[in-house]
């Protein structure tokens, strides 16, 4: 992870510094209040006669001021076992959402390859497609999750929304606790469960 840059006021000093506040001269020249200086926070702690956990402190508080240099954090995912399946029996799989941090409750890697063994059973897919499809759901890069309340979580969504099985409800039960999207290409699911969570499909990426 990129740490981050700080560009510094030179008039922001912490008022629990060393020597009750006052101090000697800073080790290296501080910049002009006119000049915008990119740091480290090992250098902000040099500068300011600190120590890094109290540079922290300060740039929690917002009195330091950042700069994230970097590619943006991913954004969090749950997809569910229809986008999945879907994605496993195309050619792209789900490299589409490379740059999505994909996650999903542990109950999806049974659904999803339980419709893929229903589906060549049926004789809907070839035994061959049905092998690779079962590869890349075991390789797929989606993190399971089952955070605390889970299950009860996903109980309560069943019950609001009429349904006998929480299995749907773990999916929008994910997306609650952890407040993010839910990616699926349910339209039923979709419908359903957006007036709780944000709900799209892969064509609103």
């Amino acid at each position: 992870m990129t740490r981050p840059r700080l560009p510094i006021d030179p008039a922001v000093m912490s008022p629990s510094r060393r020597g009750g506040g006052a101090g000697g001269p800073a080790s290296q020249p501080v910049p002009s209040p006119s000049e915008t200086v990119l740091l480290n926070c090992d250098q902000v702690s040099r500068r300011l006669g600190i120590g890094r956990t109290k540079t922290f402190q300060l740039m929690a508080r917002g009195i330091l001021p950042t700069v994230h240099i970097g590619a943006p954090p991913a954004d969090v995912l749950v997809v569910d076992a229809a986008v999945v399946i879907t994605a496993c029996l195309s050619e792209v799989g789900l490299r589409a959402l490379a740059r999505e941090e994909l996650i999903a409750p542990h109950l999806m890697w049974s659904e999803a390859s339980s419709v893929l063994h229903e589906l060549r059973w049926r004789r809907e897919i070839t035994g061959e497609l049905a092998t690779i499809a079962l590869d890349r759901l075991t390789a797929a890069d989606v993190s399971p999750r089952r955070p605390k309340g889970l299950i009860e979580e996903a109980w309560r969504v069943a019950d609001r929304l009429g349904w006998a099985k929480t299995y749907d409800a773990q999916y929008l039960a994910l997306a609650c606790l952890l407040r993010c999207r839910l990616l699926t290409t349910d339209a039923k699911l979709k419908a359903a469960g957006s007036g709780l969570v944000n709900i799209i499909g892969p064509a609103e990426l």
